[in-house]
């Protein structure tokens, strides 16, 4: 790795938002783009996209492969569309949690970004716009699990 590289990780790289980054950091020459899908999702069709690490959930990505990143963005989830079910919330924040802690224990100086396209947090509005300061009522596990990280 090139000195002034930086080494870019990203988990959750086939949505909207991560195919979009992957396309504009893998152009960028000073980045090393390390990223992960689950191995049922289809690649995305980007020009010289490294392969992927695919893991099933987050529970089995290794502290130790991501602990001398520069940059973590966090897009995955465990999937969408289930109405919210008590017994799945944990389930679905622990294995960000692991990470975020795991990072922290072993002194990782990696930026941690979560990322989310919000739109799920906040229900069912009308409103063409909404503010930050919304309520936010999530209907879905999707939406839950990325109004608590």
């Amino acid at each position: 790795m090139n000195i002034c590289q930086k080494k870019v990780v990203i988990f959750g790289g086939t949505g909207f938002i991560g195919t979009h980054l992957l396309r504009n950091l893998t152009a960028q020459p000073n980045l090393k783009v390390l990223w992960t899908k689950r191995p049922t999702t289809p690649l995305p069709d980007i020009p010289n996209l490294p392969a992927p690490r695919q893991f099933e959930n987050l529970e089995t990505v290794s502290i130790d492969w991501i602990s001398d990143a520069d940059v973590i963005i966090d897009l995955a989830s465990s999937g969408r569309g289930r109405a919210i079910s008590q017994r799945d919330v944990l389930s679905r924040v622990s294995p960000h949690l692991r990470i975020i802690d795991g990072l922290l224990n072993v002194g990782s100086k990696a930026h941690y970004i979560f990322l989310s396209s919000g739109g799920a947090i906040y229900g069912n509005d009308d409103s063409v716009l909404l503010s930050e300061t919304a309520r936010c009522i999530p209907q879905t596990e999707y939406g839950l699990e990325k109004l608590i990280i």
